[in-house]
């Protein structure tokens, strides 16, 4: 699906494209990681469809974002947690990058839950820091 995204968008149907992106993100640990990937390169190449679906998208994202891994787990499985919450977080920077995204009440909630649980703030600056530049949640948006 990937590979559509680049060799295939104008034959396309986005919208159906992102029905598959809305499954994919509540689908198995290595499913998801692509699909952030697909998500996060949709939301630069197709911004209209994807806030079109925008709602649809912030909730396994979100439930992506504040899952916690249970107290007597294996470090694997704490270590992959954190890699989806990673991957979410440079998915959910992308959409933050969408022009017009403030006007999603959902949206805005999310960010505001970004920027006060220090916790995923700490996680969304990290993977700022890495992509470099981009606005964070506070500042690419109004949310008061």
């Amino acid at each position: 699906m990937y590979t559509l995204l680049d060799g295939c968008l104008e034959g396309l149907d986005v919208l159906q494209f992102l029905d598959h992106v809305e499954e994919g993100l509540k689908d198995h640990y290595d499913i998801r990681m692509l699909t952030f990937l697909m998500l996060a390169r949709l939301a630069s190449l197709s911004p209209a469809a994807v806030l079109q679906r925008l709602d649809r998208l912030i909730e396994p994202l979100k439930a992506t974002c504040t899952t916690k891994v249970k107290a007597g787990s294996v470090k694997q499985e704490f270590e992959k947690q954190e890699e989806l919450r990673r991957s979410a977080m440079r998915a959910v920077a992308a959409l933050l990058a969408v022009p017009e995204v403030e006007r999603s009440p959902s949206m805005a909630d999310f960010a505001n839950q970004i920027r006060t649980n220090a916790d995923m703030a700490s996680i969304y600056q990290s993977v700022q820091g890495g992509e470099g530049g981009a606005p964070g949640p506070a500042e690419s948006m109004d949310i008061s």
